[in-house]
């Protein structure tokens, strides 16, 4: 009887700690965690005078994967937060990122511009003034950008006011609104 006890105690404890019965680990899908728990350097402050504690990020690539960097932003919400976010992803790695070893694919002209936030959809128009080597990383660093704010789920992309036929992880291209489901695989190395 004590056997028993102790087998089912040891379940019981295993189960708590977040293990099945198993004892085999769950892998954690990375979109179900914030931004910030996923950065593997301290946040990035853009300076500001009544910083927003949102964990919003930028994506940027180290080697073959996109890794966020922690903004702290001025605006709260809305479209401030969001063109401040984008501003800061076109900017660029600033010297903490880089002495992360971290890059762009986009490249140093880009332009992103909100023109609209209706619920849970952002209009973004876009211009790289040079067509960046790597369009599908490009366009991944904008929307895994844009939604790590938690009003933003779906990201239009377009140019001078018509949507843009954007690539997708999938190798696919779609003119409709983005999501951070069509770029996960390129958060975890291939």
């Amino acid at each position: 009887m004590r056997g028993w006890a102790a087998a089912v105690a040891s379940v019981l404890m295993l189960t708590g700690c977040g293990l099945g019965p198993s004892g085999g680990v769950k892998d954690i899908d990375p979109l179900s965690l914030p931004p910030r728990l996923l950065a593997d350097a301290p946040p990035t402050a853009v300076p500001s005078r009544d910083p927003d504690s949102s964990g919003a990020a930028v994506y940027f690539l180290r080697d073959t994967t996109l890794r966020p960097a922690v903004r702290t932003l001025t605006a709260r919400t809305g479209v401030p937060a969001l063109q401040e976010l984008l501003n800061s992803l076109a900017a660029g790695p600033d010297g903490t990122d880089r002495q992360r070893g971290v890059s762009t694919a986009l490249p140093p002209t880009t332009r992103l511009t909100v023109t609209g936030l209706e619920g849970d959809l952002a209009t973004v128009d876009l211009s790289f003034g040079q067509v960046p080597p790597d369009q599908t990383t490009a366009i991944a660093q904008i929307v895994l950008t844009a939604t790590s704010l938690p009003e933003v789920n779906r990201l239009l992309l377009t140019i001078e006011g018509a949507p843009l036929q954007a690539p997708l992880a999938n190798g696919a291209q779609t003119d409709r609104p983005l999501t951070r489901s069509d770029y996960v695989r390129m958060l975890r190395p291939s």
